[in-house]
This record gives C-alpha cells, structure tokens and sequence, in this order.
C-alpha cells in the first residue's frame, strides 16, 4: 500500500504527527509519499521519504492508494 501525506506546515505539532504516522506506516509496510512543493525538505529528511517519493502532486496521485 502507498500512502501520499499532504501536511499544513503551518500547525505547530504537525512534525510529531507526521513522525508518529510514518513510523506506524514503515512498522506495516506502508510506502509514504509527500509532495516536493514543501516550503521546507525538513519533512522528508526528518521521516527518511526517499528521493524517489518525493513528487510533484499530480504524480503522487497516480502513485497512491491513501492521501493522508
């Protein structure tokens, strides 16, 4: 299963949301994507998202089962 998270960055406890559900992801077997349109690589240097799942919107949703 491939799952596209679609963070606000702008929420001040987002990061440990996202940590929190990328680590329950990777225990299942979950692939995470997330857009390359962050204002920041933070996100996907923090959750390890490989380069390769790191896309532009559109593309994610042709990839993806779940947006989170």
């Amino acid at each position: 299963m491939r799952i596209g998270f679609f963070p606000n960055m702008g929420k001040s406890n987002i990061m440990a949301v996202l940590k929190m559900a990328a680590h329950i992801c990777k225990d299942e077997g979950i692939e995470v994507f997330l857009p390359d349109d962050l204002e920041s690589d933070a996100p996907a240097r923090v959750l390890k998202i490989p380069e390769t799942h790191i896309l532009s919107r559109p593309e994610i949703f042709k990839q993806i089962d779940i947006a989170f």
